[in-house]
């Protein structure tokens, strides 16, 4: 088995260096299977100077959010047609140059199709081969390389592509420590568990991945204080409605209305309508690719709905009342403006509050907003790295 596994959870071994691994040049980030650039946000967030370098993206939607949430103008390339020339990787006298690669996940995850990452087997895991191949053709090397993927890398379908993976890195010279680092520790309210590896050329260096830092948030403090209605779920849209994730939608959509009809909700609570539970621990479930289903957090709130006496009608008014009048409450079914408390509801998550599960801020989220579509940022956040763990992951490195 390849000195990897001595590497599994961050802790040092008697096979390490002595020096810890700090970069002290001037950094050049390359991103291969760029998406959004969670990588190059976490660095921005840290305050390290470093230069955009190159990415590598097929998805049009993902370079156009990327372009605008960093200010960049790269296009849309496939990496099978690109080679090291176009990554122009040199003077790594001096430059200290970081390459990541957060290659497909469809094949290797539960959620997938869980067809591997072999050479041959022709999967979109398999691009992780793509990265050899350029890697080969490279004549001066990134210093330091950066890997994320799911857990079920290293499953026992997976593993043995795995530690070939890692066995072809060493044959370069590199050293490789990978830990399984779940968002939830690091202070995002998101249970998203994932496999990170970093590879260095100097085996006199070694790494520490990291621990996690204080919890303070939960996902109420994600929650947007105003979210339009159509977010919200109805029981005139079992018909209607497609879950997408289920077989059943109908099913599930009334198991949901009677778990909260059980009481005892809260404002940021989950429901697990499959096991008609209510999750209490302020942690979304993993933010998927496809988050108008179930398989993504369905928030109950519970807030005030407020009616307005003129016309009629119970709204939402994002915490608002009407205008109030001398005789506001006197005479309610004229034109009072009366509040209906303690109203539970379910609603999805908005694509905004996927986006801060995955640590990016509003602003970020507002430029991406601008040229993508609704459906596609909730895709984006999916395919994404929580930025709050890569920036822990990094701060250890300068």
């Amino acid at each position: 088995m390849p000195d990897t596994m001595k590497s599994v959870g961050g802790q040092r071994s008697l096979f390490d260096g002595d020096i810890p691994l700090k970069l002290t040049k001037k950094v050049r980030l390359i991103e291969l299977f760029a998406g959004i650039g969670a990588q190059a946000q976490a660095l921005t967030n840290l305050g390290v100077p470093y230069e955009k370098y190159k990415i590598c993206e097929i998805d049009k939607s993902a370079v156009d959010s990327y372009n605008a949430v960093h200010g960049t103008f790269f296009i849309p390339t496939d990496i099978t047609k690109i080679h090291a020339a176009d990554l122009n990787v040199e003077n790594t006298e001096e430059y200290d140059y970081i390459l990541t690669y957060s290659f497909p996940c469809t094949d290797l995850s539960k959620a997938g199709k869980q067809r591997g990452m072999s050479k041959s087997g022709g999967t979109r895991s398999g691009l992780l081969w793509q990265v050899e191949r350029l890697l080969q053709e490279m004549k001066e090397l990134p210093q330091v390389l950066l890997m994320e993927n799911v857990p079920d890398v290293l499953s026992e379908n997976n593993k043995k592509d795995f530690f070939l993976w890692c066995s072809f890195l060493e044959s370069l010279g590199y050293t490789n420590r990978y830990a399984l680092l779940n968002a939830k520790d690091f202070d995002i309210p998101q249970s998203r568990e994932r496999c990170y590896m970093l590879s260095w050329l100097d085996d006199r260096n070694y790494y520490i991945f990291p621990q996690g830092k204080q919890k303070t948030r939960r996902l109420k403090d994600m929650l947007e204080s105003y979210v339009p209605e159509k977010y919200y779920l109805k029981p005139k849209e079992i018909e209607s409605l497609n879950l997408g994730c289920v077989a059943d939608s109908r099913r599930f959509y009334r198991q949901a209305f009677e778990t909260v009809k059980g009481g005892n909700c809260e404002c940021g609570d989950t429901i697990d309508a499959f096991n008609m539970r209510v999750n209490k621990s302020g942690i979304s479930p993993t933010i998927t690719t496809r988050p108008e289903g179930f398989k993504t957090a369905i928030i109950v709130v519970d807030e005030p709905i407020v009616y307005d006496g003129y016309n009629g009608t119970v709204k939402r008014n994002g915490g608002y009342v009407g205008t109030l009048t001398t005789n506001c409450g006197a005479d309610l079914k004229r034109n009072g403006q009366g509040v209906i408390e303690s109203t539970t509801r379910i609603r999805k998550l908005t694509p905004k509050e996927c986006w801060r599960l995955m640590g990016f801020d509003d602003e970020s989220y507002s430029r991406a907003a601008k040229v993508t579509s609704h459906s596609k940022l909730y895709k984006q956040a999916g395919n994404s790295i929580v930025v709050d763990v890569l920036m822990e992951i990094f701060r250890e490195l300068f």
